[in-house]
């Protein structure tokens, strides 16, 4: 992560350029885009645990 400090008040800035408002927009893509994939990691880990839990299930039924 980047953090930066601002030199002057966000007023005094004024609008954003188109340049700069693709470069928010950039950011703010990557990190909607990280969170899908956290998303998806974390159904993924429940998948792979349900499917750990019916085959230890499986196996005591066979004892």
């Amino acid at each position: 992560m980047h953090y930066f400090r601002l030199a002057t008040p966000l007023d005094a800035l004024g609008k954003p350029t188109p340049h700069q408002m693709s470069l928010i927009k950039g950011a703010l893509r990557g990190i909607w885009v990280q969170r899908i994939d956290q998303r998806h990691a974390q159904q993924r880990l429940f998948e792979t645990w349900q499917a750990r839990m019916a085959l230890l299930e499986a196996l005591s039924l066979l004892k």
